[in-house]
C-alpha cells in the first residue's frame, strides 16, 4: 500500500487545516498498528530444538503464535521438493507417484506450547536436537525501508487506512481540545465542551468499519 497515495488520501479527508507530511505519516503508522490488531501480517518461523531444552525466543515483531509444529528431522516438505532436482524420471507420472510416496512420509505433529513474555515454551520437552519446529504468527505489517509502501496490507483495505489515520489525526485534536478552557466573545460564552464528545463519536465511526470488517473469534483485539 502505497504511502504517498495514503498522505494525499488522508489530507483529501481533513478539514482541520493543513498538516505537514511527517506528522501525516506518524498518524498512518499508529493507523497501521491499530489496522494490524485485527487483520495483522501472518508469517513463519522455523528453529530447530535443542535436547532438553523446552524455552526458545519468539521471532521480533511476534504478536501471538497461531499455530506450532514439529516436524521430524530429515522430512520438512522443502527438501521433498529438491527430489525433482535431484533425480531425473522417465515418466512425468512417475514423479507424481514418487513425490506423493516422499510427501506422506513427511511427519508433522501439532505441538502444545505455551507463550510467556518473549519465549515459547514447547510441551512436552524436546527430547533430541535437531527437530525442525515452525511457527505460524502474527505481527504488526511494516512499512519498507524507503518508508514509501506496506507490502503487506492489502489494496482493497486503502480506504479503511485512511480512514483509521484520519481518526488519529481527530483523536489528537480532541485530546488537544479536552484541555482548552472556555472563553467569552463579548457578552457570550464559547463553551469548548461539546468537540471532544464529537470528535469521540467521530474517531469511533472511523474505526468501527475496519472492527466490522475483521472482527471474528480468530482476530486478535
Amino acid at each position: 500500500m502505497n504511502v504517498p497515495e495514503l498522505i494525499i488520501a488522508v489530507a483529501d479527508r481533513n478539514s482541520f487545516g493543513t498538516i505537514d507530511d511527517a506528522k501525516l505519516r506518524r498518524r498512518i503508522a499508529t493507523a497501521v498498528a491499530f489496522y494490524s490488531r485485527y487483520n495483522p501480517d501472518v508469517r513463519t518461523y522455523a528453529f530447530e530444538t535443542v535436547a532438553q531444552s523446552g524455552s526458545y525466543e519468539l521471532p521480533a515483531g511476534c504478536i501471538d503464535v497461531r499455530e506450532c509444529a514439529y516436524v521430524t528431522t530429515g522430512t520438512l516438505a522443502p527438501a521433498i521438493a529438491t527430489l525433482e532436482s535431484d533425480y531425473s524420471f522417465s515418466l512425468y507420472s512417475q514423479r507424481v507417484i514418487e513425490t506423493i510416496k516422499k510427501s506422506e512420509r513427511a511427519r508433522y505433529s501439532k505441538s502444545s506450547f505455551t507463550k510467556e513474555g518473549r519465549q515459547i515454551i514447547l510441551l512436552p520437552t524436546p527430547s533430541r536436537n535437531g527437530d525442525a519446529v515452525v511457527l505460524k504468527y502474527t505481527a504488526a505489517h511494516k512499512v519498507e525501508a524507503d518508508g514509501e509502501d506496506y507490502p503487506t496490507i492489502p489494496d482493497i483495505d486503502f480506504d479503511l487506512i485512511a480512514d483509521l489515520a484520519l481518526a488519529e489525526l481527530l483523536e489528537v485534536m480532541r485530546l488537544a481540545a479536552s484541555v482548552l478552557p472556555n472563553y467569552t466573545e463579548g457578552l457570550t460564552e464559547i463553551k469548548r465542551g461539546h468537540i471532544p464528545a464529537s470528535a469521540r463519536i467521530a474517531v469511533a465511526d472511523l474505526r468501527a468499519k475496519c472492527i466490522a470488517k475483521y472482527t471474528s473469534p480468530t482476530v486478535l483485539i
